[in-house]
């Protein structure tokens, strides 16, 4: 499900709450407009695109084994929402699974 941030919001850390132990990868996507959703509300990867009518899709951010955070130098940050260009963000969360553990 996206998050559709009002007013103008910007990231300056992007900071993960997971663990590679539970979670395999996490992708963060910015859309023009609005989210795609699934009939029950969470987004399906597998039958659409992450922004509704595919439109402005850019991934922005990839996660991976416990990877640091993203911290932007001081003045600069991601502009989301209000008037900016990107309107939604989408987390793409893919969890650990037996067949994704390393052995």
């Amino acid at each position: 499900m996206g998050l559709a941030l009002h007013p103008r919001t910007a990231a300056v850390r992007i900071e993960p709450r997971a663990s590679q132990t539970t979670v395999h990868h996490m992708l963060m996507y910015g859309c023009d407009g609005e989210a795609s959703e699934g009939a029950d509300g969470h987004h399906d990867v597998l039958m659409q695109p992450m922004c509704r009518h595919g439109r402005g899709e850019r991934i922005l951010y990839g996660w991976a084994k416990d990877a640091a955070p993203l911290e932007y130098p001081d003045g600069v940050g991601l502009a989301v929402g209000g008037n900016a260009r990107l309107r939604t963000l989408v987390v793409q969360v893919r969890p650990q699974t037996p067949d994704t553990r390393a052995p």
